[in-house]
Protein backbone atom coordinates (compact mmCIF):
# COMPACT_ATOMS: atom_id res chain seq x y z
CA UNK A 1 0.00 0.00 0.00
CA UNK A 2 1.49 3.34 -1.06
CA UNK A 3 0.44 6.86 -0.26
CA UNK A 4 1.32 9.75 -2.55
CA UNK A 5 1.37 13.31 -1.19
CA UNK A 6 3.01 16.71 -1.58
CA UNK A 7 4.08 18.38 1.70
CA UNK A 8 3.55 22.12 1.97
CA UNK A 9 6.68 22.48 4.17
CA UNK A 10 9.88 20.40 4.39
CA UNK A 11 9.66 17.51 6.85
CA UNK A 12 12.80 16.22 8.59
CA UNK A 13 13.61 12.53 9.07
CA UNK A 14 11.72 11.49 12.17
CA UNK A 15 9.29 9.11 13.81
CA UNK A 16 5.85 10.04 12.54
CA UNK A 17 2.21 9.10 12.38
CA UNK A 18 0.19 9.34 9.19
CA UNK A 19 -3.41 10.44 9.63
CA UNK A 20 -5.96 10.38 6.81
CA UNK A 21 -9.43 11.80 7.39
CA UNK A 22 -8.86 11.78 11.14
CA UNK A 23 -7.87 8.08 11.22
CA UNK A 24 -4.38 6.78 11.97
CA UNK A 25 -3.28 4.84 8.86
CA UNK A 26 0.34 4.13 9.77
CA UNK A 27 3.46 5.27 11.48
CA UNK A 28 7.17 4.74 11.87
CA UNK A 29 10.44 6.29 10.80
CA UNK A 30 10.37 8.23 7.55
CA UNK A 31 13.04 9.86 5.45
CA UNK A 32 13.01 13.65 4.89
CA UNK A 33 10.39 15.08 2.52
CA UNK A 34 11.07 18.19 0.44
CA UNK A 35 8.61 21.05 0.30
CA UNK A 36 6.21 20.99 -2.66
CA UNK A 37 7.74 17.79 -4.12
CA UNK A 38 5.65 14.70 -4.70
CA UNK A 39 6.54 12.09 -2.06
CA UNK A 40 5.57 8.50 -1.27
CA UNK A 41 5.09 6.51 1.92
CA UNK A 42 4.77 2.72 1.85
CA UNK A 43 2.60 0.89 4.40
CA UNK A 44 3.26 -2.72 3.36
CA UNK A 45 1.30 -5.41 1.56
CA UNK A 46 -2.38 -4.97 0.70
CA UNK A 47 -3.96 -8.27 1.76
CA UNK A 48 -6.93 -7.63 -0.54
CA UNK A 49 -4.81 -7.84 -3.70
CA UNK A 50 -3.62 -11.29 -4.75
CA UNK A 51 -0.62 -11.57 -7.07
CA UNK A 52 0.39 -14.72 -8.95
CA UNK A 53 3.45 -14.91 -11.19
CA UNK A 54 3.81 -17.72 -13.73
CA UNK A 55 6.62 -18.37 -16.18
CA UNK A 56 4.99 -18.77 -19.62
CA UNK A 57 8.01 -18.95 -21.95
CA UNK A 58 11.71 -19.53 -21.43
CA UNK A 59 13.72 -20.73 -24.39
CA UNK A 60 16.90 -20.01 -26.33
CA UNK A 61 17.43 -20.14 -30.08
CA UNK A 62 20.56 -19.82 -32.18
CA UNK A 63 20.82 -18.02 -35.52
CA UNK A 64 23.87 -19.54 -37.20
CA UNK A 65 23.83 -17.15 -40.19
CA UNK A 66 23.90 -14.07 -37.92
CA UNK A 67 26.06 -15.84 -35.29
CA UNK A 68 23.73 -14.83 -32.47
CA UNK A 69 21.86 -16.49 -29.64
CA UNK A 70 18.48 -15.18 -28.44
CA UNK A 71 16.82 -16.01 -25.14
CA UNK A 72 13.14 -15.19 -24.70
CA UNK A 73 11.43 -15.05 -21.30
CA UNK A 74 7.76 -14.17 -20.63
CA UNK A 75 5.96 -14.07 -17.29
CA UNK A 76 2.25 -13.63 -16.69
CA UNK A 77 1.06 -11.78 -13.61
CA UNK A 78 -2.51 -12.37 -12.46
CA UNK A 79 -3.80 -9.79 -9.98
CA UNK A 80 -7.03 -10.45 -8.07
CA UNK A 81 -8.99 -7.82 -6.17
CA UNK A 82 -10.61 -9.56 -3.19
CA UNK A 83 -11.92 -6.28 -1.72
CA UNK A 84 -15.34 -4.70 -2.17
CA UNK A 85 -13.84 -1.49 -3.59
CA UNK A 86 -11.91 -0.72 -6.77
CA UNK A 87 -8.13 -0.54 -6.33
CA UNK A 88 -5.53 1.22 -8.45
CA UNK A 89 -2.47 -1.01 -8.68
CA UNK A 90 0.97 -0.28 -10.11
CA UNK A 91 2.87 -3.43 -11.06
CA UNK A 92 6.61 -2.80 -11.30
CA UNK A 93 9.19 -5.09 -12.90
CA UNK A 94 12.76 -4.73 -14.05
CA UNK A 95 14.27 -5.49 -17.43
CA UNK A 96 17.86 -6.73 -17.61
CA UNK A 97 20.33 -4.00 -18.55
CA UNK A 98 23.13 -4.71 -21.01
CA UNK A 99 26.58 -3.45 -20.14
CA UNK A 100 27.92 -4.53 -23.54
CA UNK A 101 27.07 -2.82 -26.80
CA UNK A 102 26.76 -6.10 -28.68
CA UNK A 103 24.05 -7.46 -26.34
CA UNK A 104 20.55 -6.30 -27.30
CA UNK A 105 17.62 -6.45 -24.89
CA UNK A 106 14.05 -5.85 -26.05
CA UNK A 107 10.88 -5.63 -24.01
CA UNK A 108 8.04 -7.93 -25.14
CA UNK A 109 4.58 -8.67 -23.80
CA UNK A 110 2.09 -6.02 -22.70
CA UNK A 111 3.20 -2.45 -23.23
CA UNK A 112 4.11 -0.74 -19.92
CA UNK A 113 2.67 2.65 -19.00
CA UNK A 114 6.12 3.97 -18.05
CA UNK A 115 9.73 2.82 -18.39
CA UNK A 116 12.85 4.24 -16.72
CA UNK A 117 16.43 4.41 -17.98
CA UNK A 118 17.33 1.88 -15.26
CA UNK A 119 15.05 -0.71 -16.89
CA UNK A 120 12.09 -0.41 -14.51
CA UNK A 121 8.70 -0.87 -16.18
CA UNK A 122 5.39 0.08 -14.59
CA UNK A 123 1.90 -1.12 -15.48
CA UNK A 124 -1.00 0.91 -14.07
CA UNK A 125 -4.17 -1.10 -13.50
CA UNK A 126 -7.59 -0.36 -12.09
CA UNK A 127 -9.12 -3.56 -10.72
CA UNK A 128 -12.77 -3.65 -9.69
CA UNK A 129 -14.09 -5.76 -6.79
CA UNK A 130 -13.83 -9.54 -7.40
CA UNK A 131 -12.11 -8.84 -10.73
CA UNK A 132 -8.87 -10.29 -12.12
CA UNK A 133 -6.37 -8.55 -14.37
CA UNK A 134 -3.37 -10.03 -16.13
CA UNK A 135 -0.12 -8.56 -17.38
CA UNK A 136 2.38 -10.30 -19.65
CA UNK A 137 5.93 -9.07 -19.01
CA UNK A 138 8.90 -10.35 -20.94
CA UNK A 139 12.07 -9.65 -22.81
CA UNK A 140 14.53 -11.05 -25.34
CA UNK A 141 18.29 -11.01 -24.93
CA UNK A 142 20.27 -11.32 -28.16
CA UNK A 143 24.02 -11.74 -27.93
CA UNK A 144 26.81 -12.83 -30.28
CA UNK A 145 27.91 -16.45 -30.19
CA UNK A 146 31.36 -17.02 -28.66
Amino acid sequence: IRSKFTPQKPIDRAMGEFILGGALVGGGWHEPFESKEQSFVYFGKNEHIGVEKALREDFTTTNASEKTQTTQVIYEYILTNRANVTHEVVLSEKLPISRKGDVIIKSIGDRPDTTTAEGEVHYKLEIKPDEKASVRFGYTITKPLP
